[in-house]
């Protein structure tokens, strides 16, 4: 209903089972009218990053994998994959065009569990996962020129306008919260993408999920909001304030939308 509601053109999902499950998941609540994108990553328990896209959108894909990309573990010792899951992209081309009209990256970072005592909330392993993500970016622009306009959309597993393992995002790949352009401003309780309520203590709320786009993008950025759940009666429900007001929700997350303006994208490309 959420994905429906909103009419979403693209949409990057987290922990999908592998793509047979987001094709029925498509084609059973959705009408069909998405088709689907999905790698096997890393997660032994099957939790992939996947894509939704409109069918009659006119545009061609490419769709790549970044999941065998190698790190040094400073904590486990030893060459290793570096991304939990995987940091896949769409390219998305008009048709006959070679250049992008806009590459689409989703990611699900590591989670906040220790992965060792040596590690506490996998800071380190979270910190070389989005760094390695803005060097994978700056690839792209090598690859297709510095203003190729760029996505970077999905569970940060972390406060990404907060902790410093997100700053390269930021910094060395020049990506900004879409959140940000949001007109009027949000506050902080409308930007909450997750909350998380530990027993016996007080429900934490962030901002753990985002769109971050490059600086070309902001320019066309038409509104940028966190969808909230809604009630059988269609009215929005308050953020949940325990576990059980929570399971009630389709998801632990709430999803972050972004409308950009396409046509002076598509002008952008076709001009001589």
């Amino acid at each position: 209903k959420a994905i429906l509601e909103s009419d979403l053109d693209i949409v990057t999902l987290q922990e999908v089972e592998n793509v047979a499950a987001l094709r029925q998941f498509s084609d059973r609540y959705l009408g069909g009218k998405y088709d689907v994108f999905l790698i096997e990553g890393n997660d032994s328990r099957g939790i992939d990053v996947g894509f939704l896209v409109k069918k009659d959108l006119p545009i061609e894909i490419e769709h790549r994998t970044h999941k065998d990309e190698m790190w040094d573990d400073p904590i486990w010792g030893g060459r290793r994959k570096l991304f939990s899951r995987d940091l896949p992209s769409l390219i998305i081309r008009a048709p006959g065009r070679p250049q992008p009209l806009l590459v689409a990256f989703g990611t699900h970072f590591k989670s906040k569990r220790d992965r060792d005592p040596r590690d506490p909330q996998s800071r380190t392993v979270r910190k070389a996962q989005a760094d390695r993500a803005a060097e994978i970016i700056a690839r792209y622009r090598q690859e297709f020129g510095d203003s190729v306009p760029i996505m970077l959309a999905g569970d940060f597993n972390g406060e990404m306008n907060a902790e410093p393992e997100f700053a390269a995002l930021k910094a060395a790949a020049g990506l900004i919260d879409s959140l940000d352009l949001a007109k009027p401003p949000l506050s902080p309780i409308d930007r909450v993408t997750h909350t998380y309520h530990p027993r016996g203590g007080k429900t934490e709320k962030h901002q753990m999920d985002a769109v971050m786009i490059s600086k070309f993008l902001r320019a066309l950025v038409k509104q940028a909001w966190v969808y909230r759940y809604r009630d059988s009666q269609g009215r929005v429900k308050p953020l949940p304030e325990t576990y059980e007001q929570r399971d009630k929700n389709p998801s632990d997350h709430f999803p972050v939308v972004l409308e950009i303006l396409f046509q002076p994208l598509l002008a952008s490309l076709l001009t001589p």
